[in-house]
Parts: C-alpha cells; sequence; structure tokens
C-alpha cells in the first residue's frame, strides 16, 4: 500500500494575499474581545488604523450587541473622522 501523496503536476496554491493602506485613516479594523471579569463575562471593542497600528475606537462593555459595537464606532468617527 502506497501512503505517498503525490502532488499534481503544473499547479501551484494560491499564494496568500496581504494588504496594507497607503495612508493613515483609510480603513479600520474592529475586533471583540471576551474574557470573564468578577464572574462575567466583559466585552473590549476595539477600532484600529490598518495603516499606523492606532488605537481609534475602544469601548468596554457587560454585553456584546451591535448598538454597542455601532457607539463605540461613531465615538471613533466623531474624534478621528470617517475612515
Amino acid at each position: 500500500m502506497n501512503t505517498q501523496v503525490k502532488k499534481k503536476p503544473g499547479k501551484n496554491p494560491a499564494k496568500p494575499r496581504f494588504f496594507e493602506r497607503a495612508r493613515p485613516n483609510q480603513m479600520w479594523q474592529s475586533d471583540i474581545l471576551t474574557f470573564r471579569l468578577a464572574g462575567k463575562n466583559a466585552y473590549l471593542i476595539g477600532y484600529l488604523d490598518d495603516y499606523s497600528r492606532y488605537v481609534t475606537g475602544l469601548g468596554f462593555y457587560r454585553s456584546q450587541t451591535a448598538e454597542n459595537v455601532i457607539e463605540t464606532y461613531r465615538r471613533a468617527v466623531g474624534e478621528y473622522g470617517v475612515p
């Protein structure tokens, strides 16, 4: 029994695509970190400028809701403008 995997000739796998914006405030990335605090879930919602890696928005909440995500975004836009 042959257990070797043969590679198909002529086709290379796609290379991963990397991107980074050319200037600050062209694009923001967002993330939500969930952790336990005093026995209950807590949520840290953040926005990060893709070019500079500067934190443009940060919010701490006891519930993970769309309203909290939007509130954090609106505060960031109020301070740094629309990405």
